[in-house]
């Protein structure tokens, strides 16, 4: 199954099946939680937004086909990636050789994830973040009503 990926398979069959018992949804896009200006974060910017653009296109063509309405995150987001002067994530830095070495299991010779984190790596929102990740879906759910 190369061309499909199972969990976007089954997200739109739940929200199917919700908007059958009278939900309303907004399917989120991915964010970039490397964009950032500073130069420090250019590797990981390059690789984020090559997997963040893969997994938004496809799952853009799946909500289209499905009816589903689509916020998109990258605007809000741009420039807001660790490493900026205001993060949208627990990331305050990104050095690539220190996140991706770490990301590698222990029996890989990593160190399965946990020192990224310490360094400042971290890829989750923060509140801003998620503040900033709510604007679009109110946005396109008030659009669509």
């Amino acid at each position: 199954m190369p061309e499909r990926i199972k969990d976007f398979d089954q997200l739109v069959r739940v929200l199917k099946q919700a908007r059958k018992n009278g939900a309303a949804s907004v399917v989120g896009h991915y964010y970039d939680p490397y964009d950032s200006d500073n130069q420090q974060c250019q590797e990981l910017q390059t690789i984020g937004d090559s997997i963040v653009g893969a997994l938004d296109d496809n799952l853009l063509n799946r909500s289209h086909q499905a009816g589903f309405r689509v916020a998109d995150f990258r605007p809000s987001f741009a420039g807001h990636g660790a490493g900026s002067e205001d993060p949208y994530v627990f990331g305050k830095q990104c050095y690539s050789s220190d996140a991706s070495k770490d990301m590698l299991p222990k029996w890989m010779g990593g160190g399965g994830g946990r020192q990224a984190l310490a360094l400042g790596c971290g890829p989750h929102l923060n509140n801003a973040g998620t503040t900033a990740s709510a604007r679009p879906i109110f946005q396109e759910y008030d659009n669509a009503h």
